[in-house]
């Protein structure tokens, strides 16, 4: 079992496959990211749920704000040691500080995931 998970996302790289959306994702209104290019997930407690799932309950930093974010996923072993992490969370884009109309953009984000995962190095 894991002990601790940092994810870090480069902003810059967002690609939704709609152009002009990720554009407005980038303004200020939203992850503002000239100013604020990662997003950062920390997670430090696993609870295995009842239908063989995992939650990795952790916080994220984004926009110099935290809040609360769990991921519930599953976590596939490899016979050559990676690890493969498929999950999902929901975000309430109000506690990191991001305000739009409702009509843009819906309250409650959805948040897919699909990680590739090694052991940290020893040291």
């Amino acid at each position: 079992m894991p002990r601790r998970v940092v994810a870090e996302l480069d902003l810059g790289t967002l690609d939704t496959g709609i152009a002009r959306r990720d554009a407005d994702l980038r303004k200020p209104r939203f992850l503002d990211t000239d100013r604020h290019p990662t997003m950062i997930w920390t997670a430090r407690s696993f609870v295995p749920e009842d239908d063989g799932r995992w939650a990795a309950e952790g916080l994220l930093e984004v926009r110099r704000t935290s809040a609360p974010l769990t991921v519930h996923g599953v976590a596939e072993i490899l016979p050559d040691g990676w690890v493969r992490v498929r999950g999902t969370a929901e975000l309430d884009r109000t506690t990191v500080g991001i305000r739009a109309p409702s009509l843009l953009v819906g309250r409650l984000v959805r948040i897919d995931v699909d990680a590739w995962l090694s052991r940290a190095p020893a040291g």
